[in-house]
Order: C-alpha cells, then sequence, then structure tokens
C-alpha cells in the first residue's frame, strides 16, 4: 500500500496510519509504520526541514602572500601510531598555495601544547599570519 501509484503515502506516517487504518488494524501499528517510514527512501527525500534558514556564505578573500592566511582543523580519534603513541594530527593549510602542513600529535592538546606547536612549525618557519581561520572544536 505505501508503494500504490494511485495513493499518496509518502506525505509522512500519520498520513500512511490513516490510509493504513482503513483497511487493516493490528496492536503495533503506529511503531511499525514510523520505523518503515523511517527506511523509506522517498519519504526521506521529500521530508519537509523545519530549522530555520542558513546564514549566507561568506567567501574569505585572496591572500596577497604566502602563509598570510591559514586555516587549521584537529583530527582526532586515530589509532596510537609511532613511538610516542599519537592519537591525533593537527592539519594548517596556506589559503593561497593549499601547501598543507600535518603534525602528529595526541588527542589531549590542550591550548598551551597548541601555541608551541603553532610558533615553532608556522610561525618561526613562515611568519606570522594576519587570518587564523578555525572551526570551533574543544
Amino acid at each position: 500500500m505505501h508503494k500504490s501509484p494511485y495513493k499518496s503515502t509518502h506525505a509522512g506516517p500519520h498520513h500512511f496510519i490513516v490510509q493504513l487504518q482503513e483497511l487493516f488494524y493490528w496492536p503495533t501499528m503506529k511503531k511499525d509504520v514510523e520505523t518503515y517510514t523511517l527506511t523509506c527512501d522517498v519519504c526521506q527525500k521529500i521530508k519537509t526541514d523545519h530549522h530555520a534558514k542558513m546564514g549566507v556564505l561568506r567567501p574569505t578573500h585572496i591572500p596577497s602572500q604566502p602563509f598570510s592566511m591559514v586555516s587549521m582543523d584537529m583530527i582526532m580519534g586515530l589509532p596510537a601510531s609511532g613511538e610516542q603513541g599519537y592519537t591525533a594530527i593537527l592539519v594548517i593549510v596556506n589559503k593561497l598555495t593549499k601547501f598543507g602542513i600535518i603534525i602528529p600529535t595526541h588527542s589531549t592538546l590542550m591550548q598551551e601544547g597548541f601555541a608551541k606547536l603553532f610558533v615553532e612549525r608556522i610561525v618561526n618557519v613562515y611568519g606570522l599570519p594576519e587570518v587564523i581561520i578555525l572551526d570551533r572544536d574543544k
């Protein structure tokens, strides 16, 4: 009945239950219908969004020289590797040339350790960037 070309039961679980109750009944019908509609590909594709509109994207300007703008991200939850047992990597990308620097580290890295790595690997070699782009990780 859900895949019938004559009835629009892809409008959500409530609409599907109403049409199904005209012909059938079983004790766990509501739970079964909700579970079935969660696995229906068409139902998931036509589902309406109820969240607020997203903000407008603001592209970053093109930097004038290498390493005047960098982006950083921590990739955590990796299996331990190396003699020191690194479990994370700090990725720093130059926004002009897309040159990436990958620094192995630990998931327990705090602000002081992060600042030390950044100064040793970026500031001492390329100078202090004008703009640093981060996501809001912990």
